[in-house]
């Protein structure tokens, strides 16, 4: 019975994983580290994979078929970007030991940054505080850091602050060209003051829907001795950024080294800014588009959970409207501020997938953080979506998820009684539909249990558990670790593990990721292919 509540919570997990997409949307070419959509043009930052040279790509959106209408991606360094980097420091006493390292990761990061740079401070403990912004020099940072922070917090709300800060950064002016990373400091103990069992797993439940859904923010992390608590880790480590674990012996020069490493990355990002003439009726919505090398084909690259930066009085105004949210396309032509020519739009239609409203499901509380913390200006990024009916459909598909998970598990169980497997094989838990695709296993290192010739009808398991169609012998890697499935005629991969990684090609994987044949596949100690 155990075994099989592990196997319901991992398959709900699944469920609830696919109704709130990964935001670091990938292709072969790049991942999108950032993106929103303001005054008409939807601005992106990508991170190439490889070498990978984007100033050969061409870019448009999925639903203009003028071809006017495209962008190519040039590097972020040849640009008038602004980076923004919101510090947000643990107030707990334990940093205070560390405050020479934070010094010494902050004078790196704004000495190796290339680009024009503001620094923001804020706390949190028990709750979320504003404590500075629009610093420009490491000795203003250093400062504030020193003096302005009390460090006596007897809770560390690790998650709830992040969720307090993301929902602080929806609520602030917005400028065009602008990435905005949020730099967790801590030493990643976790204590609230609701001392129930669930009490932190609720909290990182929370905060990974957040994460999750504010593609427009880059979340890196900097620990000190890397004493995660595991509920904070997992939600966190969703974010696009970076995780420096500090070691607590030499703190100084590996905070250092992380300073340099996190403004290098985002310093090596691309960005390309396309026009859009929609009207959205919702603040965020899913947009899809074309990819398009020079002597290669189109490929499809999908943006979760846009931001629109509206102003108050347009959400205002679409907060009233009566309906379901829809996209209206514009009529009139805008202008593309990067010398672009004026594309005419087509309003897309549902059978066409390619640009969708989304419901969010982040929070809309109210912040802790008093008026006078907050830039004055007219924008807000909160989402019209309350949280309650977020809990009540979480609620609902974990039901349903479990009663069908349990009914599944209990006719495979009786199965199993009458048609006995090969010694070490796994049984498969997918239900055919259509003709199946033969998948030819190859193993390259380490070792794992299953049918040499495999058959894809919609999904194939990989992990430690013995229910699954790819058992590997490795007790590091979770009973459900990845999935290999069928969407649109394509082979996919999506890692759905919150525990241990999976690497394609030797890149991690944060969503969906399309699998050709004879791609490298890394799991804990196995490296594997799959042929078709």
């Amino acid at each position: 019975m155990k075994k099989i509540l592990s196997i319901v919570i991992a398959l709900v997990l699944m469920l609830c994983a696919a109704v709130i997409p990964s935001h670091a949307a990938q292709t072969d070419l790049m991942t999108v580290d950032s993106a929103y959509y303001t005054s008409g043009t939807l601005y992106a930052y990508v991170e190439p994979a490889g070498a990978q040279d984007l100033k050969t790509l061409t870019i448009k959106p999925a639903v203009d078929s003028s071809g006017m209408n495209t962008a190519t991606p040039k590097p972020i360094t040849e640009t008038d970007t602004t980076i923004d980097y919101i510090l947000l420091i643990d107030a707990s006493a334990s940093i205070r030991s560390y405050l020479s390292s934070v010094f010494s990761f902050v004078s790196s990061l704004m000495n190796t940054e290339a680009l024009k740079t503001e620094i923001s401070v804020a706390s949190f403990g028990e709750s979320f505080r504003l404590i500075a912004d629009g610093l420009t020099t490491p000795e203003q940072v250093s400062s504030v850091v020193e003096n302005d922070i009390s460090y006596t917090e007897n809770y560390t709300d690790i998650c709830g602050g992040v969720v307090d800060a993301i929902e602080y950064i929806h609520r602030t002016n917005r400028t065009k060209s602008e990435v905005i990373n949020l730099v967790v400091i801590t030493d990643g103990k976790a204590e609230l003051g609701d001392t129930s069992p669930t009490a932190l797993t609720r909290s990182a439940d929370k905060a990974e829907a957040v994460i999750t859904t504010s593609p427009e923010i880059i979340l890196h992390t900097m620990c000190f001795g890397g004493d995660w608590e595991q509920n904070a880790y997992r939600a966190l480590s969703k974010g696009t950024g970076l995780n420096e674990d500090i070691d607590t012996y030499s703190s100084e020069t590996a905070a250092a080294v992380a300073g340099s490493r996190m403004a290098s990355k985002i310093d090596s990002l691309y960005t390309f800014s396309l026009d859009f003439s929609w009207e959205y009726k919702d603040a965020r919505s899913d947009v899809e588009l074309r990819v398009q090398l020079t002597d290669n084909p189109k490929a499809s690259l999908e943006l979760f959970t846009v931001e629109n930066v509206a102003d108050l009085e347009n959400i205002a105004d679409a907060d009233s409207d009566d309906g379901d949210p829809v996209l209206v396309p514009n009529t009139e032509d805008t202008t593309d501020t990067d010398d672009q020519s004026p594309a005419e739009t087509e309003a897309p239609s549902e059978a066409d997938g390619t640009l969708t409203p989304t419901e969010d499901g982040s929070s809309s509380e109210s912040l802790p953080a008093t008026a006078d913390q907050l830039p004055s200006g007219g924008f807000t990024g909160s989402m019209p979506f309350p949280i309650l009916w977020v809990i009540i459909g979480a609620a609902a598909l974990l039901v349903l998820g479990g009663i069908a998970v349990l009914i599944i598990l209990l006719i495979r169980k009786n199965k199993k009684k009458h048609h006995p497997l090969p010694t070490g094989a796994a049984s498969s838990p997918q239900a055919p539909s259509g003709p199946a695709i033969g998948l030819t296993l190859e193993i390259l290192q380490g070792s794992a249990s299953a049918y040499k010739d495999l058959k894809l009808n919609q999904q194939l398991f990989i992990g430690s558990g013995n229910d699954c169609d790819i058992v590997l012998n490795d007790p590091t890697v979770s009973d459900h670790n990845a999935r290999i499935f069928m969407e649109n005629g394509m082979i996919y991969i999506e890692d759905i593990s919150p525990l241990s990684n999976t690497y394609l090609e030797g890149m991690k994987l944060f969503s969906k990721n399309r699998l050709r044949s004879g791609d490298e596949i890394t799991i804990g100690n196995t490296v594997f292919k799959l042929l078709f």
